[in-house]
């Protein structure tokens, strides 16, 4: 992969926040991290730093706050949720929480080659093994 692609890091949870950016060190040089933030900060670095995939830890607070209908079809989004099906909606791929590190990690590397293999037309299939 020529440019390392950009990935934001949504969660409330700073004990969470830490394990997620734990798994994207697995990743190394793989991916340029543009951030992590709370699901209160994420529209204003959304729009600023235009990443190429989301990392979303999501529970029911955050639906109702609306972070899910501004993600959908504008981001390419994994979302973790210890509830699967709510998040099937506005995701890319669903990863139960709790998850371990080299979990999260495969996910982040195979969402990346989704989004590197996607068609010029932006159309996506999803990721084949959802949760």
């Amino acid at each position: 992969m020529g440019l390392r692609p950009s990935v934001l890091v949504v969660e409330d949870y700073p004990p969470l926040r830490m394990v997620i950016l734990e798994a994207l060190r697995v990743l190394g040089g793989e991916i340029h991290l543009v951030g992590a933030v709370s699901t209160e900060d994420a529209p204003a670095v959304l729009r600023a730093r235009r990443p190429q995939l989301v990392i979303l830890g999501l529970g029911p607070r955050q639906l109702q706050g609306g972070l899910c209908c501004l993600l959908k079809g504008e981001w390419h989004t994994l979302v973790l949720t210890p509830e699967p099906s709510i998040g099937a909606q506005a995701a890319m791929d669903v990863l139960p929480k709790p998850f371990d590190i080299q979990q999260l990690a495969d996910r982040v590397r195979q969402a990346l080659r989704l989004i590197r293999d996607e068609p010029p037309d932006g159309s996506t299939s999803g990721l084949a093994s959802r949760a």
